[in-house]
């Protein structure tokens, strides 16, 4: 029957809108689904919170500057993982809630001035749309009756079904809004060559021993972040080398990460992440402690290398 669709379409409209205002996914989650620059920073500023505030401008100021949006997400992890070992911290607790909610109630900020009695013409014209609605559908059920010569009852709407009916309306218009915001601004667009990748489209490919030359110049000026950068590319060009990943100078850290691991080349019991992390603050988070990160790095190194030896002789 009409009316049975009708019905079901309102229901299903409103299970929808229920669904809508569900919990939100947290910032790992977000950025794990985020495929374009501006969900990344739509995820920024939804889970936002869950970052140390020096981190998230951080993190905003790099996507602004035009990096490649997948640097910026796949170094959340990082950042997380730095939150998580300040320590967690217990929330507050309030003694008595319904006397600290009455009394915030209560406050000047909470009463009516008179000033929200005056609707502005969008509102007038949504509620004289919702009044035309319910009075077509009390004509509707009417004309459904039963016409066995009964007095049909007067089925008078009252505002809590126009109220209703406004509600739907704005979220089928806030739906629409959405859609179509949704296909014209997130579209996927084109991605620019050489852009995010840890080399710059004019930076020149070196050898391992060039990235160290290099790493020991900028020790010996003090410039360590600049160094643990050429340390970490060494490591990389050392596992290109020795067959484990190719590297990739297009690709973030964390694509490296991911390639590297999968690598049925890879030493027994060797991981990278550990470095990757490290670097993704100290490069991209400037979390800079000096010689010490030089000094890990290095290390890091050079264990690289004697594994690397190892499994070659091995073979």
């Amino acid at each position: 029957m009409p009316i049975a669709r009708l019905l079901s379409s309102i229901s299903l409209a409103f299970l929808l809108c229920l669904c809508w205002a569900g919990p939100q996914e947290d910032l790992s989650q977000a950025m794990d689904r985020a495929a374009t620059k501006e969900q990344v920073a739509k995820a920024l500023r939804a889970h936002g919170s869950a970052l140390e505030p020096a981190d998230l401008t951080s993190l905003q100021a790099r996507l602004d500057s035009g990096e490649d949006f997948r640097a910026v997400r796949d170094s959340v992890p990082a950042y997380l993982s730095k939150n998580k070992v300040r320590g967690d911290y217990s929330a507050g607790k309030v003694e008595k809630p319904s006397a600290e909610a009455k009394k915030i109630l209560s406050s000047p900020e909470f009463r009516d001035t008179g000033a929200t009695t005056t609707r502005n013409w969008f509102a007038r014209s949504l509620n004289r749309l919702g009044e035309a609605l319910a009075g077509f559908l009390e004509n509707l059920l009417r004309m459904n009756a039963p016409r066995n010569g009964a007095n049909v009852p007067n089925l008078g709407i009252g505002p809590g079904l126009i109220q209703g009916v406004i509600i739907l309306l704005g979220v089928l218009l806030l739906g629409g809004l959405v859609y179509f915001l949704a296909r014209w601004k997130w579209a996927p667009k084109a991605v620019k060559k050489g852009g995010g990748g840890l080399l710059d489209e004019d930076e020149p490919d070196r050898s391992a021993d060039e990235w160290l030359d290099m790493a020991d110049s900028l020790e010996s000026e003090g410039k360590h972040r600049e160094a643990v950068r050429c340390l970490y590319l060494a490591c990389l060009v050392r596992l290109d080398e020795h067959k484990v990943a190719a590297f990739m100078r297009g690709e973030t850290n964390w694509e490296h990460l991911r390639r590297i691991h999968a690598s049925r080349n890879r030493p027994a019991g060797w991981e990278f992440r550990s470095a990757t992390q490290r670097f993704d603050l100290v490069w991209y988070g400037r979390v800079v402690k000096g010689s010490e990160d030089s000094i890990w790095f290095r290390t890091f190194y050079q264990d690289l290398m004697t594994r690397l030896q190892t499994k070659a002789e091995a073979a």
